[in-house]
């Protein structure tokens, strides 16, 4: 898949230690999730058209915050998923089996 390639990944030196301090979480590992059960939203913050992914990882669900720029996903923030984006994470994938 196109997001597993840490080639296709970009973010600022500075924010990745930021996020690793503030939520345990570190970009490089973005690369290692499962994108094809993910969640993928647009949202707007400053003018700056994003993206925000929640995906699934064991028993939690993460979000993935990020612009894309040139092609490569511009990481932003990394984190686990607050309590009302796990539950419409859960309402998302139970109506997507419903469909498959």
């Amino acid at each position: 898949m196109y997001y597993a390639d840490r080639r296709n990944y970009d973010w600022d030196e500075e924010k990745r230690a930021r996020n690793l301090a503030r939520h345990g979480l570190d970009f490089r590992d973005v690369a290692r999730l499962d994108w094809n059960r993910a969640n993928v939203y647009k949202t707007d913050r400053k003018g700056e058209s994003r993206r925000i992914a929640f995906i699934r990882h064991g028993t939690v669900i993460l979000a993935v915050v990020y612009t894309v720029r040139d092609g490569r996903l511009r990481l932003i923030s990394f984190r686990r998923a607050r309590q009302e984006e796990e539950h419409r994470y859960a309402t998302t994938q139970a109506r997507a089996n419903l469909n498959d």
